[in-house]
């Protein structure tokens, strides 16, 4: 087949479901009120349009129609281990949101992709504490299959001599592969994001404070480079007179002495393109302002006038937009199609299939830690420590699970 067959137009995209949006600030900035705010604009007879993932507590004070509080999950808060209850530790029930999410919520959403999504968009509140979980995954998976250890951070696994594989890696496609999955299945996605002040310093030794996003370098790669417009929201504070000017310059007392005004202002700014402070905005439009004055109108009319600085002129965004819907859903019931597909294979699978699986996936296993970790699992799951006598193929597959995460 010629490659010419492969040569097609793009059109800008117009719709919300169409984009990864990212939006960052520092505390009380407002991001989970701007979440609520394009929505419902967006959305506004679509309650359930915008489905936000709350892994942390900012949605608290905020009417939302629809939300999946990953804050107050709970799962089997004790555990057993030599015998002995114990409370699992805040990283082992951060592990427990995370393959909440991932076997529950991703699942569940791909699932309804394939006959009528209720949700178009789906929010991440903060992408900050949901890196936080899949971090405690994957220390979970590293101390079952090195017993004995005791990591507490991702950090130490990249410093651990015993940890063979780059954890760094193993965050990404941790974090990457949900976020593709849902996006194949026709989602947009917004991500909340924590910012930080940052010093840098130049190869001449000069410093500098910039405003940037406070994840890791290996996160920004998840989150900031998918992101097709980002907005920096940041309070900013003008200092006044009493008669309610703007100061340029410090009072004076009558001596001479300067002194501190007792008025100000603060002002929540939308930051659209990076400035001398602000490290963290832009996006892949070239019609952008650096800087507008909080409002959604605001932000939705930056966004239609820089999707429509990349149409050609005649171009309706409307009709853009109703035919791009059309191929949206289409494209997103034709992947869930093919993924319930292969759900239903995992499930058709017999005792015996996952008998042979389980050996295999045993063999590269220490022989310490299938006494220590595998078979008090096993007895747990199937009754049995021998899982050959099991024919429950529902325990069968968790069981698998569980030695796979060992493996990883």
């Amino acid at each position: 087949m010629s490659f010419r067959n492969l040569v097609t137009a793009n059109i800008p995209k117009v719709d919300l479901q169409s984009y990864i949006l990212l939006t960052a600030g520092n505390y009380k900035s407002g991001k989970t009120r701007w979440w609520k705010e394009i929505i419902e604009y967006f959305f506004p007879n679509e309650p359930e349009a915008g489905l936000l993932v709350a892994w942390e507590p900012g949605y608290k004070t905020w009417k939302l129609k629809s939300k999946i509080d990953l804050v107050e999950y709970k799962k089997e808060e004790e555990k057993i281990k030599n015998g002995k209850i114990k409370i699992k530790t805040d990283i082992e029930m951060d592990s427990d949101r995370w393959i909440y999410f991932k076997q529950e919520i991703v699942t569940g959403l791909v699932q309804e992709s394939k006959v009528s999504r209720i949700s178009k968009v789906v929010g991440f509140d903060t992408v900050d504490r949901m890196i936080d979980c899949a971090s405690a995954y994957i220390i979970v998976n590293a101390n079952n299959k090195y017993p004995g250890n005791n990591f507490t951070s991702i950090q130490e696994l990249s410093e651990s001599k015993i940890y063979k594989d780059n954890v760094w890696n193993n965050l990404y496609d941790e974090l990457k592969r949900p976020i593709d999955t849902l996006r194949a299945a026709g989602y947009g996605l917004i991500f909340l994001a924590w910012t930080k002040e940052k010093t840098t310093e130049l190869v001449n030794g000069v410093k500098y404070n910039s405003i940037e996003l406070m994840m890791n370098t290996t996160c920004r790669k998840v989150f900031q480079s998918q992101a097709d417009l980002i907005c920096c929201l940041h309070n900013e504070v003008t200092a006044l007179d009493k008669e309610g000017n703007e100061l340029n310059k410090n009072l004076e007392n009558k001596n001479g002495k300067e002194i501190a005004t007792k008025f100000h202002e603060s002002q929540t700014y939308m930051y659209f393109r990076e400035s001398s402070y602000i490290g963290i905005a832009g996006g892949r439009f070239k019609v952008l302002p650096e800087k507008e004055l909080y409002g959604i109108d605001t932000y939705v009319r930056v966004f239609k006038e820089a999707i429509e600085g990349q149409l050609d002129e005649g171009d309706s965004f409307e009709d853009i937009r109703k035919k791009e819907i059309e191929v949206l859903e289409e494209k997103a019931k034709r992947f869930s199609e093919d993924m319930i597909d292969s759900l239903k294979d995992e499930d058709e699978k017999t005792a015996e299939d996952y008998h042979n699986e389980l050996k295999n996936a045993l063999k590269d296993i220490a022989n310490e830690v299938k006494s220590d970790i595998v078979a008090p699992k096993m007895k747990e799951l199937l009754g049995v420590v021998n899982f050959l006598k099991s024919d429950d193929t529902e325990k069968l597959k968790e069981a698998l699970d569980f030695v796979n995460a060992l493996n990883q």
